[in-house]
């Protein structure tokens, strides 16, 4: 894995902690899946934003020089 799909994981292990918060109490797990799911959207735009969505083995090449 590529540092960027690691990164893309930190939502998911944020999701799967969410039930302990919620075995405190209604209330207490209400406000950790409202906040759960806050933060991984968040993380998402933040991780995303101006990125160019490439497949992981295409090949790049450099444009040609122009006269």
């Amino acid at each position: 894995m590529n540092p960027d799909e690691l990164k893309n994981l930190i939502p998911l292990a944020v999701t799967a902690l969410a039930p302990l918060a919620a075995k405190y109490g209604v209330q207490a797990g209400d406000l950790a899946s409202f906040l759960t799911a806050g933060f991984g959207i968040a993380l998402g735009i933040y991780l995303h934003w101006n990125q160019k969505k490439v497949p992981e083995k295409a090949i790049v090449v450099a444009p040609a020089a122009s006269k």
